[in-house]
């Protein structure tokens, strides 16, 4: 894509001229400010000044291979050996689930720069701007039926908010079954998807979407309450870095997973609850349910107070506060 390749040439936070642009990729000052078009509509913030040409303010850090394998531990070096490093995709799930068709391979990495039709749970959209978001699916298989994946949602959010803790930055928790936030407000997403025999083995495909540094004027196209690392962060933390250190968090919590199950990580998932306590409404697209949240079990379902004084499980359904249900 054209504008990947302009994409490039603004990465240093530098003014750029349409004329320079042009030279440089062989295309007249009309085609550059076409491309600088949809650069924009792709989430890209930038400025254009007569006389300076085109700038990224504080510029942008692209996706590089190099430096995130760098950040891997031996053990991610050997479970991820194929990594597929995408500029443009639709989704990486949706990639990742073709691949697992074609020449399955337990540990497979996609990583996206951009999504085009990035995905969230339950159909939802997940907005990802080019060179703005952190976003990677895992293959991963498992033996044995569907029933040794209780709590995998959970535990996963555990893996991303330990490599948040570990690069520095305090006061992720964890929302109910698949989101991380911040002051209320998220950062993070988690979408699994299965593949296989849901009585025998099969393939799960774990999808992740870090916000990285969103555009002005996101508000607009996302519909909840939302915050990205670059306004978080205590210091400056590289792109490369984090999404490194969330791979290798999560192919030890996995790991872990396989032997333990969710038992392990109730603790810190308790210690990290967002809604804990709070009187909130869960959706199980059948009915509505609502009471205050006592936590999860140790299989990971929500654990809801009743109005009898019991209490309810549920181990899917859209929870939310009661006073945005």
């Amino acid at each position: 894509m054209v504008s990947l390749k302009i994409l490039e040439l603004l990465s240093d936070g530098k003014f750029h001229s349409g004329q320079e642009i042009g030279s440089q990729l062989s295309i007249s000052r009309a085609a550059v400010w076409k491309q600088m078009q949809k650069l924009r509509s792709s989430g890209v913030d930038f400025s254009a000044v007569r006389g300076l040409g085109y700038r990224i303010e504080s510029g942008i850090e692209l996706l590089s291979i190099e430096k995130i394998t760098s950040c891997f531990s031996p053990v991610t070096q050997r479970i991820c050996p194929t990594i597929d490093l995408l500029r443009v995709v639709d989704s990486t799930n949706t990639y990742a689930r073709k691949k697992v068709e074609e020449s399955p391979s337990n540990g497979t990495l996609i990583i996206a720069e951009y999504q085009s039709s990035g995905r969230g749970r339950r159909g939802k959209s997940w907005f990802s701007p080019l060179g703005g978001n952190i976003a990677f699916s895992l293959v991963w298989d498992f033996q044995r039926g569907t029933q040794v994946l209780d709590g995998l949602s959970l535990v996963v959010g555990v893996a991303v908010q330990r490599a948040f803790t570990e690069l520095g930055c305090s006061g992720v928790q964890l929302k109910w079954p698949n989101d991380l936030l911040i002051k209320g407000k998220k950062i993070a997403g988690i979408l699994i998807e299965m593949m296989g025999d849901p009585l025998g083995d099969f393939t799960v495909i774990i999808g992740i979407g870090i916000n990285y540094k969103l555009p002005h004027g996101s508000s607009e196209i996302i519909d909840q309450p939302h915050t990205d690392v670059v306004s978080e962060w205590p210091q400056a933390v590289s792109r490369n870095v984090l999404c490194g250190s969330v791979v290798n968090q999560l192919i030890n919590a996995l790991l872990s997973f396989e032997r333990q199950g969710f038992s392990p990580f109730l603790k810190e998932w308790l210690q990290n609850d967002a809604l804990i306590g709070q009187e909130c409404a869960i959706n199980t697209a059948t009915e509505i349910h609502f009471g205050r949240v006592l936590g999860v079990t140790k299989r990971g379902a929500l654990r809801l107070s009743s109005f009898d004084g019991g209490e309810n499980h549920f181990v899917g359904g859209e929870l939310t506060l009661r006073s945005n249900a």
